[in-house]
């Protein structure tokens, strides 16, 4: 397994490791994602949801993956606490919309092209700690 990915809990390693034979495309993605955070920002990648079966999501068809964006509200102001705890890392704001253009050289939602205003492969959404930075591939990218 990739040195540089944690995960919320047990479950996302489980489903990460499904993710290579249900969506290889989805698995290369991430593992390229997390290799691009740490070599270029030293950043770990925190998977926080993978397969969420009956939502009206790509996370329903294995076709999106959430990764944690950091917030430093996390920690409270105790200086001892303020120690990453290696399964609260996540990625900056700033990371996640480099790795999306990186991503977008070379991999795209749909047999779009980039420039005919497809789906983006990173979305970053959410408030506060809610925030996470969501890996999507289209309908392409599994088998129906």
């Amino acid at each position: 397994m990739n040195h540089t990915i944690n995960f919320k809990h047990g479950r996302q390693a489980e489903e990460f490791a499904l993710l290579r034979h249900k969506n290889p495309a989805l698995y290369a993605m991430v593992v390229a994602s997390a290799d691009f955070a740490w070599r270029e920002f030293r950043q770990w990648t925190t998977i926080t949801s993978i397969y969420r079966p009956g939502v009206d999501s790509v996370h329903a068809w294995w076709r999106g993956v959430d990764v944690r964006i950091y917030h430093p509200s996390r920690w409270p102001d105790d200086p001892v606490a303020k120690l990453r705890r290696e399964d609260e890392e996540g990625w900056s704001e700033e990371a996640a919309y480099e790795i999306a253009e990186w991503l977008d050289r070379w991999i795209w939602y749909d047999d779009a092209l980039p420039e005919d205003e497809g789906h983006e492969v990173i979305v970053v959404h959410g408030v506060g700690m809610e925030r996470h930075a969501h890996l999507q591939l289209g309908p392409w990218s599994v088998d129906t």
